[in-house]
């Protein structure tokens, strides 16, 4: 039993240069008292320091081409147009007999943009609803706590839900709009507009709608415009008009043809200009609002969408623009009126502008903005860009609702606001609100999935009474995983964005209810694959605590001067041979290169930092990926230009040295490293690459003197353009590889060969984005972490011989399986520092002068091949 659990920490010291020029961690701040402890009520664990911005920032620097510095996010589009037609050619597979199991969360929402009442229940219950990552899903009964979420289709070419509507005069046609405009860090690029005419039963994919990149003109054309829908509308002739980033386009038969019928600026290729960010429809009108970033303009259409007139109001300054239009009963005639209401961010910030107009944007007038007690400025929080929703009562449009970090509430047309707490029973960062049929009660769609409120737009009181409405809405974004190493264990840690650390412990075959672990935005977690009692979580830049396992609740947060430095979602690792845990610090003082601290745990109780320095000699360098070495007190590390150090004498001066002399990449091109595995010695690496328009895969079995392309050879079995988030050996058969990309899970059989013939290795998983793979050696479980659907895990194939005897001297690491048994006999010796796994389904024999050297690590476990047994208690025989 190891009684110390050593954490290290490692501070880097440079500029950085990234997206805008701008740093990579929130903002430059005094550190905090250096202290030895905090407990879990002294330290920062707001969810206040969730900042999509800094999302963007982090993620920006894991994906872009680093040559260029810009995001290709149509290439993701080419992608799964190329896996697509790749899977009809190939013939070789990857990994057989992997089949994926859901594990949940069933209780946990994510990010919702879209959101609609179906039209065709007379009761007025059923829900559509859509995950930014996650897809198309709808609940029959909205209103009662047991109603289930039910998915569409987890192999949509795209899952990038962003808007939803029906056709008036066909209700049974519904329109959802894919790719999720508003540039957010793990924003997906969309795939065009999807058209069901039976009420949502099936669905087809709009050909016109479908971007083709070929094409070497972009602008205002379909190649370009279908990849971000942030709106549709149809109008009472059936007419439907979609909000792009390239202005508006409107088609008159059903979707099959499209005109691009407005931009404010058709000689400005820029999207702050032409970005369509809202579209609204009352009485036959239809409204458009403009902006992202800069570019605010407001237009409304008589005739069917077909022309536009401007109605801004002047002397504006605005970039995303949201609209609601609705009706007011004008006293003391009774009669009713149009009110436009308009709200505007200013440069991806705070609200620049709201305003209202009852002359069908004639005039406009100032309304106050409302805001917040616990926010900086307004219930934006400096984010409309991101977050910024208007709603209206459906009978009396004096009664306004306001989303964005927070929420509020108008009972007077904007001239007095209600607040409401920044997290209280409701998750902030709110995008979606649709009313029941001429009702006050409010469905609310945020970044924790689905909310419901009986009362909410009620015109008589200011309280709301909102529930959640997440059950099986299993839409979340995980960005990490863990498992105990412990056979058939079905404990899963895993750290979601802004949905904080989250724990299950369901059975495999069920989609599990997750618990709440820690706050924030949820990043990387770890279990002690030794000492399963040993846990740490995070969450984002650089704060990390210890999980009591009695309550599985943060005990202590480590203290030291940086927590608010780093990246978003912060490199780190842990080495469960000898406790240590492993953090980048980044700083963009210049000055005194400091890049380790260090930190001791005797217990759970107390936390101890000094800070290491060493330097490698190189300055400007991004720190993307960080991982244990399976020598004792040796860590590496990537950078976005593609090269790894490796740094020994972790414990006491730390010396850095970059391996693979400047060949990895090959080429001159940079690309950001995003995961770093081992094979059985250190001498065997397998590299992958999150940026677009790199190798995705390389290879050594020198320690990196040389390194091989494992991506795409002869252009047949290779990847496709897009992110490669992780990659893992299986260690009961190191020529399998398995990665988490941009498309779900891939593999191959043989990353030896000269092609590996990658394939998806999808089965029973979803075409989405996936961060994180996990494996467990005992019962070869992996478990994968998906950014939209969750936490899934599968049970690998096993290599098995019938009876197998060891008869000589262990050379180095071993994990052996038998069918049936293994054999050690007397002249079966382990040497010091060798780690050996026996695993056998019926026993495994010890016989006498059997050893185990001093130093070693020797396992023996009762468990068998695929398929895996039931779970037993795990004996030796001598």
């Amino acid at each position: 039993m190891k009684k110390f659990l050593l954490l290290r920490f490692f501070l880097f010291s440079f500029i950085f240069f990234g997206f805008g020029q701008n740093q990579i961690f929130s903002q430059e701040q005094a550190p905090p008292p250096t202290g030895t402890s905090r407990k879990v009520s002294e330290a920062n664990n707001s969810e206040e320091s969730d900042k999509p911005i800094d999302r963007y920032r982090a993620d920006y620097e894991y994906i872009k081409d680093q040559n260029t510095g810009e995001v290709p996010y149509e290439q993701l589009v080419l992608a799964r147009e190329e896996v697509r037609q790749l899977l009809q050619k190939r013939t070789k597979a990857g990994v057989a007999g992997v089949a994926w199991n859901e594990r949940g969360p069933n209780n946990v929402g994510g990010r919702v943009r879209a959101m609609m009442m179906d039209p065709n229940d007379k009761d007025n219950n059923t829900v559509w609803a859509g995950g930014v990552a996650g897809g198309l899903w709808y609940n029959n009964d909205i209103t009662v706590p047991t109603g289930q979420w039910f998915k569409i289709d987890d192999f949509w070419d795209n899952l990038a839900v962003s808007s939803i509507a029906y056709d008036p005069t066909n209700t049974q046609i519904f329109y959802v709009g894919t790719g999720e405009g508003w540039f957010n860090a793990d924003a997906v690029a969309g795939g065009g507009i999807w058209k069901t005419t039976n009420g949502g039963t099936t669905w087809s994919l709009l050909p016109f709608t479908l971007p083709n990149y070929s094409s070497a003109t972009l602008f205002n054309t379909k190649e370009s415009a279908f990849r971000y829908v942030q709106k549709i509308i149809c109008t009472f002739n059936g007419t439907v008009l979609a909000a792009t980033q390239y202005g508006i386009w409107r088609s008159t038969d059903k979707g099959a043809t499209w005109t691009m019928i407005h931009t404010p600026d058709p000689a400005n290729n820029t999207t702050g200009t032409n970005f369509c960010s809202d579209l609204e429809y009352y009485e036959g009108i239809a409204y458009a609002g403009f902006g992202r970033g800069s570019g605010s303009k407001i237009f409304k259409s008589a005739d069917d969408g077909l022309t536009w007139t401007e109605i801004t109001p002047p002397g504006i300054v605005g970039g995303r623009t949201e609209l609601a239009v609705g009706k007011i009963t004008v006293v003391p005639n009774q009669q009713y009126q149009t009110v436009i209401y308009a709200v505007a961010d200013s440069a991806f910030s705070y609200i620049e502008y709201f305003k209202k107009s009852l002359d069908g944007g004639a005039t406009w007038t100032n309304l106050a903005i409302p805001t917040h007690p616990d926010l900086t400025q307004d219930v934006t929080n400096g984010q409309a860009w991101y977050d910024l929703i208007l709603g209206l009562n459906p009978n009396d449009a004096n009664v306004v609702l306001l989303g964005g970090a927070s929420f509020a509430k108008s009972r007077d047309g904007g001239a007095t606001w209600h607040t409401f707490p920044y997290w209280n029973d409701v998750h902030p960062d709110h995008h979606a609100f649709t009313f029941r049929k001429g009702s006050s009660e409010v469905i609310m769609g945020n970044d924790g999935g689905v909310y419901y409120s009986t009362q909410f737009a009620s015109p008589f009181q200011d309280g709301f009474d909102f529930v959640s409405r997440n059950n099986g809405f299993n839409v979340s974004q995980p960005y990490s995983v863990a498992i105990k190493n412990v056979q058939n264990d079905n404990y899963t840690l895993f750290g979601m964005q802004d949905n904080g650390t989250k724990k299950i412990t369901s059975p495999v075959g069920t989609v599990g209810s997750a618990t709440d672990v820690g706050g924030g935005d949820g990043m990387f977690c770890f279990i002690d694959e030794n000492e399963p009692n040993i846990r740490i979580g995070s969450f984002q830049f650089n704060t990390h605590y210890s999980i009591d396992p009695a309550t599985d609740e943060p005990a202590y947060y480590l203290a030291y001067p940086y927590q608010d430095y780093g990246s978003f979602v912060n490199p780190c690792d842990y080495n469960s041979e000898t406790n240590t845990f492993y953090s980048w610090v980044a700083r963009s003082t210049s000055g005194a290169t400091y890049f380790f601290t260090t930190a001791q745990i005797a217990d759970f109780e107390n936390f101890t930092t000094s800070l290491k320095s060493f330097a490698p000699g190189v300055s400007n360098m991004t720190i993307t990926h960080i991982r244990a070495g399976k020598t004792p007190n040796t860590m590496y590390f990537g950078t976005t230009s593609g090269r790894i150090w490796r740094v020994t004498n972790m414990n006491t001066t730390p010396v850095a040295t970059q391996i693979g002399s400047g060949a990895l990449p090959a080429g001159g091109f940079a690309a950001a490293v995003s995961s770093i595995d081992f094979g059985a010695t250190e001498n065997e690496i397998l590299v992958t690459f999150s940026s677009y328009n790199a190798i995705s895969v390389r290879y050594t079995n020198n320690g990196g003197a040389t390194w091989v392309s494992k991506d795409d050879v002869a252009g047949t079995f290779g990847l496709p353009n897009m992110p490669v988030r992780w990659g893992i050996f299986n260690p009961l058969n190191r020529k399998q590889v398995f990665l988490a990309t941009e498309l779900g899970v891939w593999s191959t059989n043989d990353i030896t060969a000269a092609n590996p013939g990658w394939q998806p290795t999808n089965a029973s998983l979803a075409n989405v984005r996936c961060d994180m793979l996990k494996y467990r050696i005992f019962d070869r479980t992996l478990a994968v972490a998906t950014h939209g659907r969750g936490v899934y895990t599968a049970t690998l194939p096993g290599p098995c011989a019938d009876n197998v005897v060891m008869s000589t001297t262990i050379p180095g690491n071993l994990v052996l399986q038998s069918s049936n048994t293994i054999i050690g006999n007397q002249r079966n010796n382990i040497p010091s520092g060798v780690n050996v796994m026996y695993g056998a389904n019926n026993s495994v024999t010890l016989l006498p002068n059997f050893e185990a050297k001093a130093g070693s690590v020797f396992s023996a476990v009762v468990s068998g091949c695929a398929p895996p047994p039931p779970a037993r208690t795990n004996s030796v025989e001598k």
